[in-house]
């Protein structure tokens, strides 16, 4: 190659950056926005019974007005950041009911918990042996 056909393959990649960084931004979004929705469809079905009907029809709402947007091929990065954040908002805020529902559950359960944990530990070490490598 010459240094006219390199130069002008060095301005045609500079062209080209914006558009590429546009890009990267859309699907960096859709990924976000797509997180998002599992996270949310997780969440309803690991917790189901423990979340109050109001919370769960909004947030399914805002699950559906994600899924809406994913479904557009031609979707900005912007289409995604207001109902991407509102649907985040809502995790949050039911994820923190929920907490405290569990923290005010008391500390007896807490406390059968880890005695339960600590005794699993102990019966995942007894499988363990030691023993010396010889050369």
């Amino acid at each position: 190659m010459d240094e006219n056909e390199v130069d002008e393959l060095v301005k045609e990649a500079e062209a080209k950056r914006e558009e590429d960084k546009q890009k990267k931004e859309v699907v960096d979004a859709r990924n976000t926005a797509d997180g998002a929705v599992a996270q949310a469809e997780k969440l309803l079905k690991d917790n189901e019974g423990k979340i109050e009907d109001a919370d769960k029809t909004s947030l399914e709402e805002k699950i559906q007005a994600v899924k809406d947007i994913l479904g557009k091929s031609d979707a900005t990065k912007d289409d995604f950041e207001a109902p991407s954040k509102a649907l985040q908002d809502a995790l949050m805020q039911i994820g923190q009911k929920i907490y405290s529902q569990a923290d005010a559950g008391g500390e007896a359960s807490t406390e059968s918990s880890s005695t339960e944990e600590s005794g699993t530990e102990n019966k995942k070490d007894d499988d363990v042996q030691d023993g010396e490598v010889e050369k």
